[in-house]
């Protein structure tokens, strides 16, 4: 859900956020706090979709433990990072609404049709700059460098 102007070829996500009335009833009759919902913390890395796209269990082996500690790894790293944009692309952001949530800094992967196991989808999904509008990634900067998006044209037809 969201919306896409194509005469500037802007678009958003649909958010929702939580006005300050509602954390501070949330903090006082449920001890919740904004960390509460932020970062993995004990959210499963590694999800299994059914045929019809609801989440399932399964049991954990030696591929799924592999794959969530890669991602575990991967997260550990990116946290100890600063993943930001620059100032110009932050007033980018801010001149067409774009509403970034820069704590979303963590990934998870995602498997389809899962009476089949773990050979479809394993799509990585979560953090922010996934999520931008595509004139905003050149202004994504890692420890304040630049980044640069490299476009493969027909890359999966040339590793093939």
């Amino acid at each position: 859900m969201g919306f896409f102007d194509r005469r500037v070829g802007i678009g958003r996500h649909s958010r929702v956020k939580a006005t300050a009335q509602l954390e501070q009833r949330l903090t006082s009759e449920f001890s919740w706090n904004s960390a509460s919902i932020q970062g993995p913390g004990n959210a499963e890395l590694i999800r299994l979709r059914d045929p019809l796209g609801s989440y399932m269990d399964y049991p954990d082996d030696d591929e799924t433990n592999r794959m969530r500690c890669a991602l575990e790894d991967y997260n550990n790293f990116i946290s100890g990072n600063e993943v930001d944009l620059s100032s110009e692309g932050q007033a980018i952001a801010v001149e067409h609404n774009v509403d970034i949530d820069f704590s979303r800094d963590f990934a998870y992967r995602v498997f389809n049709r899962g009476s089949l196991g773990f050979d479809f989808g394993g799509r990585f999904y979560g953090p922010w700059w996934q999520q931008i509008p595509k004139e905003l990634r050149p202004y994504i900067q890692i420890n304040n460098q630049s980044t640069v998006e490299c476009d493969y044209s027909s890359l999966h037809l040339q590793l093939l």
